[in-house]
């Protein structure tokens, strides 16, 4: 599958897999528009709004020849919408797309740091958290409840800490990073070095999101009492 093709130089990026929904559109030069929605937006009725407006400011669609997304963990309807949204760009444009974990979204919006946690906070008492050396992931993200990750990190702390499920684990002494730029930026950022180390982005087709857990909906499903049967 080509990377960007030189008359369709625009990269569309997107993550709406956190609590605010951000946008970016750059090139493999550099970014030209980075933005987020309003924090009660809903994504599957502000992510194409909002792309639409970056793409027709410096643009148009027939632009852009790579969408790259983060595919989760996060909230599951976040997740479902962006990868909805990102394969049907893939049909219609049509173009390719590059899949990026969130985590590893979020590692790329920090400062360098040689020794990195990125924590994400997926709610009921649990975390997702990921290990980055030099802005490399070192393993996979892994689920955790907030003591054992507590735990995790104290074992070897790093130089740094990131993500929004950093506060839950009440650490001192370890240097706690913000985003300084929205996640979106941080999947362009990804995108642009994967494509500079010729990792071939993908068909919308082979695009599936990642969910650490099963949906809550599931969860609550099992857990409800069968109906009574006179």
């Amino acid at each position: 599958m080509p990377s960007t093709e030189p008359d369709r130089p625009l990269i569309v990026a997107f993550d709406c897999t956190g609590d605010t929904l951000s946008a970016c559109l750059g090139t493999r030069e550099g970014v030209l528009v980075a933005a987020t929605a309003a924090e009660d937006a809903n994504a599957a009725e502000a992510l194409m709004p909002l792309l639409d407006r970056m793409v027709r400011a410096h643009g148009k669609w027939s632009d852009v020849g790579l969408v790259a997304l983060t595919i989760g963990p996060g909230g599951f309807t976040g997740v479902r919408v962006g990868v909805a949204t990102a394969r049907a760009l893939s049909l219609a444009l049509p173009c390719s797309l590059m899949p990026i974990g969130t985590l590893e979204a979020i590692a790329a919006c920090l400062p360098p740091a040689p020794d990195l946690w990125v924590v994400k906070d997926v709610r009921r008492g649990e975390v997702v958290l990921q290990h980055f050396r030099a802005g490399r992931p070192s393993g996979g993200p892994e689920l955790s409840s907030v003591d054992a990750a507590r735990f995790r990190v104290l074992a070897n702390p790093p130089s740094q800490l990131g993500g929004d499920g950093v506060a839950l684990l009440d650490l001192g002494g370890i240097k706690i990073e913000a985003e300084g730029v929205p996640v979106a930026e941080g999947v362009w950022r990804v995108a642009c070095r994967q494509l500079a180390e010729d990792r071939h982005p993908v068909a919308g087709t082979a695009v599936r999101p990642f969910y650490q857990r099963a949906p809550d909906a599931k969860i609550a499903q099992r857990l409800r009492p069968p109906p009574d049967v006179d």
